[in-house]
């Protein structure tokens, strides 16, 4: 697969599982009253295990693992460090810079979302040969 269609497919799948984090923190916000850092953390990790699920069997085609527990071990690891990005910057746009709470969660996914392409693309989906 060419770079430019893996980068297409890594934004489809990355905007899917965006639309459902962003429902997820609306629904927790504003119909079930958690406070909004909880909520994101929620809708972050049920974006990240859609994203994971397309990311392995759609996205990537290079594995640097040979067993999935262990890429799945390594893909929550970097799930955390996406986790707290999300965290802090949704704290600082929402909380210091007065940012309305969905604005706030676009500004936070912007930042997020090119990190992890490059997290993930270096750490779990190369192939070995190019890893060492």
């Amino acid at each position: 697969m060419t770079r430019r269609a893996e980068i297409s497919r890594y934004v489809l799948a990355g905007s899917l599982a965006f639309g459902m984090d962003l429902s997820v923190l609306i629904v927790a916000t504003q119909v079930l009253g958690l406070h909004y850092l909880g909520a994101n953390a929620v809708g972050y990790v049920v974006g990240m295990a859609i994203a994971y699920t397309l990311n392995t069997k759609w996205v990537f085609t290079e594995h640097r693992f040979d067993h999935r527990k262990t890429e799945f071990a390594v893909f929550n690891v970097l799930l955390l460090v996406g986790l707290g990005i999300s965290e802090l910057s949704i704290f600082l746009c929402h909380y210091i810079l007065s940012m309305e709470l969905t604005i706030a969660k676009i500004a936070s996914a912007c930042l997020v979302f090119g990190l992890n392409y490059l997290m993930r693309k270096k750490i779990i989906f190369t192939a070995r040969s190019n890893a060492e």
